[in-house]
């Protein structure tokens, strides 16, 4: 079977850079290591909403771990940064690809360019089959961007009302 991000965008994953292709293309369990940023608002409704999203504390250079597992044809994405983990599934569903972390699943608009890939949020459910009204939906954006043999990500997470609550950036290599 081909991989999640294989079957998602087809030929299109072919015309990335290496580094940004394998970051992508994965038909077996592969490893990443890196050094991030993370930065969240301060104030209890934005710390409550990152604790229950299982979200990362804030840390100016945290290392980050992250395992890529295939599963059938879902991927498990298990990022360690620092002692912290944070977990989630990723899968098609009707040419959509869909992450499910914690109690909230999304869906996501894909831009794909010639060196880099962006995600941003397009739909959210609650336990999976709860949706979640726009306007009061979280906002996450992200951003690949191959840089030699590594990759720039940058996540953030916005919330009506609070804006940014939490935002982690640095670079991945593959092990």
């Amino acid at each position: 079977m081909s991989s999640l991000y294989r079957r998602l965008l087809g030929e299109k994953l072919d015309q990335w850079p290496y580094s940004l292709r394998g970051f992508h293309d994965i038909e077996e369990e592969t490893v990443f290591e890196g050094t991030f940023r993370i930065t969240r608002r301060k104030g209890w409704i934005a710390r409550f909403l990152c604790w229950i999203s299982r979200l990362p504390p804030a840390a100016e250079s945290v290392p980050i771990r992250l395992r890529v597992v295939p599963d059938g044809e879902r991927e498990l994405w298990i990022r360690h940064f620092g002692e912290h983990e944070l977990r989630s599934v990723q899968w098609l569903h009707r040419g959509e690809l869909l992450e499910k972390l914690g109690p909230v699943t999304f869906s996501y608009d894909l831009i794909v360019e010639e060196n880099a890939f962006r995600m941003f949020t397009k739909k959210t459910w609650l336990f999976g089959w709860i949706p979640w009204p726009r306007f009061l939906s979280p906002k996450g954006t992200g951003e690949e961007i191959a840089e030699g043999d590594s990759i720039r990500a940058d996540v953030r997470v916005k919330m009506p009302l609070l804006g940014e609550i939490i935002r982690y950036e640095g670079t991945v290599t593959r092990c």
